[in-house]
């Protein structure tokens, strides 16, 4: 039988498989932001992966996304009728 070996993301720091997580955090004014890493379940070392931002501004929601290094990704902006979302 064949050993399985576990494949993934590797901890820099301690070299064991790191798992991935999604965190959403609510702001006071509503807005959420959505945080996808992965995270060493050893040493706790987390690596993030993208960070998106959603909001609403005069009747739109807009949602807007980041790399994890800070670069943007992606901006798209939604218009909001009658409970139905229109990308603008």
């Amino acid at each position: 039988m064949a050993d399985k070996k576990k494949v993934g993301l590797v901890c820099p720091r301690c070299g064991s498989i790191m798992n991935y997580q999604i965190e959403v955090e609510l702001k006071h004014d509503g807005t959420r932001i959505v945080y996808r890493y992965y995270r060493c379940p050893v040493c706790r070392y987390k690596i993030i992966d993208s960070v998106v931002t959603i909001r609403r501004v005069n009747g739109k929601i807009i949602t807007e996304a980041r790399d994890g290094n800070g670069r943007h990704r992606a901006l798209e902006v939604y218009s909001v009728s009658n409970k139905r979302y229109v990308q603008l």
